[in-house]
């Protein structure tokens, strides 16, 4: 400890007469001429700046040294608190640390445990035609499955690595003019009727699905004259007319929930136009109830597990029963829409 008060105040000491020095010759040992010579001046000025590097170095080396004697005290000398106590063991309830981003938290549009599983499809396989899927609806084949020998069409593919988690998804493709019965369209559906995923007056369920759209899509350009624009991307379809309830890409570029003809659900925002970005995955969860009376009858919707649209009652129904349809459904369009779905599971209480 005296060596290093010795050394810091060398230092200072140093560093005082090292400014002085610096100010020229203006102390008693060395005063300055009345008159200086040129050649007097640059020698004078040589010698000074010798000496201040002399000077410089001696600081510099008393500095580093009473650094050192400061680290070494600082390392010997202990603690003055004492170290924290580590974290207590987790609960049984809480989650266990990971070191990515944690899953979305769980929420009822996954469909509250103990529901039954009516349909679940992650493509995997291609496509399920006579499992999951009854019916298919594009340019190249409209009819139900089961007739088409292919299984499918290329406006329907399953490419490797094309999924949510790097495997396979169900990629959509729709071309101008893709007609299929009324609109340009690129769908498979559960079809009407009898069944487990068909629904009915009062019935329950949670649909889940992963969507992205692909690269290419304007949502304001039609070339429809009907003021209606649509882009389906999701519909629970009546057994005629519109759909009582649809997913839909808005001419803003926005997804929303809704009628789009015969219910009365209000029409919602899912996700902002800045929200909707085409190329990501999206986590999209629909909780609904089937029903002609729009006191009964209503949606809400979560996207990666969190509420975006609460729930919002009208009729859901226009008939007495309800199926499910997924892809590409618009009025008339001047470019090639691409949508990939993944992992639709749907669940019943």
């Amino acid at each position: 400890m005296v060596v290093w008060r010795i050394l810091a105040a060398t230092a200072v000491a140093l560093t005082a007469a090292g400014t002085l020095a610096g100010t020229g010759w203006a102390t008693a040992a060395d005063p300055r001429p009345t008159v200086v010579t040129g050649t007097e001046y640059d020698a004078g000025q040589a010698a000074q700046a010798s000496k201040d590097a002399q000077q410089d170095a001696a600081i510099g080396d008393l500095q580093g040294r009473v650094s050192a004697l400061e680290s070494a005290q600082a390392t010997t000398t202990p603690p003055t608190t004492p170290p924290p106590t580590t974290d207590p063991a987790p609960s049984s309830s809480s989650p266990p640390a990971t070191s990515s981003s944690p899953a979305p938290a769980p929420a009822a549009d996954r469909g509250p445990s103990g529901n039954t599983v009516v349909l679940a499809d992650d493509f995997e396989n291609g496509f399920d035609c006579g499992g999951a899927w009854k019916y298919l609806s594009n340019q190249e084949y409209s009819g139900a499955c089961a007739g088409h020998s292919a299984g499918t069409a290329t406006r329907l593919t399953f490419p490797t690595g094309s999924g949510f988690d790097g495997g396979h998804a169900a990629r959509f493709e729709l071309h101008p003019g893709d007609l299929a019965a009324n609109g340009e369209r690129s769908e498979i559906d559960t079809g009407s009727g009898s069944g487990a995923n068909i629904f009915h007056e009062g019935d329950e369920g949670w649909l889940q699905e992963r969507i992205k759209v692909g690269p290419g899509i304007d949502p304001a350009q039609q070339n429809s004259t009907s003021a209606n624009n649509f882009y389906i991307l999701t519909q629970w379809h009546a057994g005629a007319g519109s759909p009582p309830l649809r997913l839909n890409i808005d001419k803003d570029g926005s997804l929303s929930i809704g009628s789009n003809g015969s219910g009365t659900v209000p029409i919602k925002t899912v996700l902002s136009p800045s929200e909707f970005v085409q190329g990501t995955w999206y986590d999209i969860d629909v909780h609904f109830r089937m029903s002609t009376d729009p006191s009964k009858g209503g949606a809400e919707v979560y996207v990666n597990g969190v509420k975006k649209v609460p729930w919002t009652a009208g009729a859901t129904m226009a008939d007495s029963d309800s199926y499910l349809k997924i892809g590409e459904y618009r009025n008339k369009r001047d470019f090639v829409g691409v949508v990939y779905f993944d992992d639709v599971r749907l669940t019943t209480p």
